[in-house]
């Protein structure tokens, strides 16, 4: 059974604010290699994170980011677009 992934995004934790450095996970590895995905700098991708509504359904937050790698120590991350997040809700009218 494959895992449902909204819009074929890849994972990505935001674990900072505005321009900080958001380093991939297993999670973001794994997705990459489903979307058969080499990272490249400089690589514009779309991503998605776990998040829910205000009644506890799921509803992944959106995002858009480009990736680059820190050569010295092999680590790749994610710098994401300003403050732009959305929720899958936003672009689906209905939501299950």
């Amino acid at each position: 059974m494959t895992e449902y992934r909204p819009g074929a995004r890849i994972y990505l934790y935001p674990c900072g604010g505005p321009g900080a450095k958001h380093p991939f996970t297993q999670g973001t590895f794994r997705d990459l290699e489903a979307e058969k995905i080499v990272p490249v700098p400089g690589m514009r991708l779309d991503f998605y994170c776990d998040d829910g509504n205000d009644k506890g359904e799921r509803d992944y937050l959106l995002f858009v980011g480009v990736i680059d790698r820190i050569p010295e120590t092999d680590e790749w991350y994610a710098v994401i677009d300003g403050d732009r997040f959305w929720h899958e809700s936003d672009v689906q009218p209905d939501n299950p």
